[in-house]
């Protein structure tokens, strides 16, 4: 949802409550970015009430695990989060058992997942509890998911920050000069291809905003209804890029014969099998850098770095801009102090000059007093 993607939910918590009276068996939790806020308390009461009155089970995908945290619904429980998020939310819920280093952590009754992407994991891991080893199986291979482990949570490497992160930090620094990519959605749109196309974001690499061609919502794959914020002839002319998630569309070749600006040849980021972020992933590598990618990867969690990412190894022009702009300071300040020592070499002068001029002064009136006040010969 971060990456210009609005969603129009299908029932409110009353709605739900008529529809099944006994609760929600399983209960998927995200990001909010106002946990452990007032503004959040709605949520936090209602997961509340749902423990109270039954035994759902209750899964957070990456830093959703705070909402959960928030709700004391963690207390004394191992559990798990993204590598970054987990250096606040030590710090905020002690009381919490956090650990990293694997995609999931089980508990019975909560399960909590690692980076987003760690939470593909998590819901195998669910369907393996309710449908048994095979059908998870088959969920991932039909997702292109690389990395399912039946039945323990796949270890994962302990993520810190590093060196190569600042290829975030340069980008995060230079956010008004971002692109404004286009991201073109069609029915029957699979829910990972769009948050793959939306990601961009998640580096500040560019401004995605969805679109489609008349302006009207589409219901996604499994039935999500999104609204896109523009139709596709009116945007056009403040775009820069335009991508196509999705496998069917790229299949159909949905974008080609409309009138577009000649900069808008469309993108099909899924026209190659495979999981649904490897085309971002080589797409963002292709257009931008390959640090880039591997930043977006690490801080998705994304267990498989290849596919094959082909590129710039590095965004020296973003790494230019801050030596050019400090560069530039130093002269700046340079010519500051060059023009106050001017300044100051000149007042001084004038000071001396006046200083000589009362001096000669005071002596010539001296002299005259001497002389009885007659005019001095010279």
């Amino acid at each position: 949802m971060t990456g210009g993607v609005d969603l129009i939910p299908d029932l409110s918590f009353a709605d739900l409550e008529k529809r099944l009276p006994t609760g929600p068996d399983v209960i998927v939790v995200p990001q909010l970015n106002d946990a452990g806020e007032p503004s959040a308390y709605p949520i936090v009461q209602w997961l509340q009430q749902q423990r109270s009155k039954g035994d759902p089970l209750l899964v957070s995908v990456c830093v959703g695990a705070e909402v959960l945290a928030s709700a004391g619904l963690l207390d004394g429980r191992p559990a798990t989060s993204h590598w970054l998020g987990l250096i606040g939310l030590r710090r905020s819920y002690p009381s919490v058992q956090w650990q990293d280093g694997v995609r999931y952590v089980d508990d019975g009754d909560v399960i909590t997942s690692a980076g987003v992407l760690s939470g593909v994991d998590a819901t195998l891991r669910v369907v393996e509890r309710m449908l048994g080893p095979a059908a998870a199986q088959r969920a991932a291979v039909d997702v292109a998911w690389p990395d399912y482990s039946p039945g323990v949570p796949a270890p994962i490497p302990l993520s810190k920050p590093a060196a190569a992160d600042a290829v975030g930090l340069l980008s995060g620094a230079y956010r008004w000069d971002r692109p404004r990519m286009g991201v073109l959605v069609t029915d029957g749109l699979g829910e990972i291809e769009l948050a793959a196309a939306s990601y961009t974001e998640l580096s500040y690499l560019a401004r995605p905003v969805a679109l489609t061609v008349d302006g009207q919502p589409i219901r996604s794959r499994h039935g999500l209804t999104f609204v896109p914020r523009a139709d596709l002839p009116s945007a056009a002319p403040g775009l820069d890029r335009l991508v196509v998630p999705g496998s069917e569309a790229a299949a159909r070749s949905i974008a080609d014969g409309l009138r577009l600006p000649e900069r808008l040849l469309p993108v099909y980021l899924h026209a190659q099998p495979g999981f649904g972020f490897d085309g971002a992933l080589r797409d963002i590598s292709s257009i931008y850098d390959v640090a880039s990618a591997r930043w977006v990867a690490k801080t998705l969690q994304y267990p498989n770095t290849n596919p094959q990412l082909a590129g710039r190894a590095w965004p020296w022009s973003l790494t230019v801009r801050p030596i050019l702009i400090a560069g530039a300071a130093v002269v700046g300040v340079l010519i500051i102090q060059r023009l106050l020592r001017r300044r100051v070499a000149s007042a001084a002068a004038e000071h001396l000059a006046v200083h000589v001029a009362c001096h000669l002064s005071s002596e010539y009136f001296q002299r005259r007093q001497a002389r009885g006040g007659r005019m001095p010969e010279q």
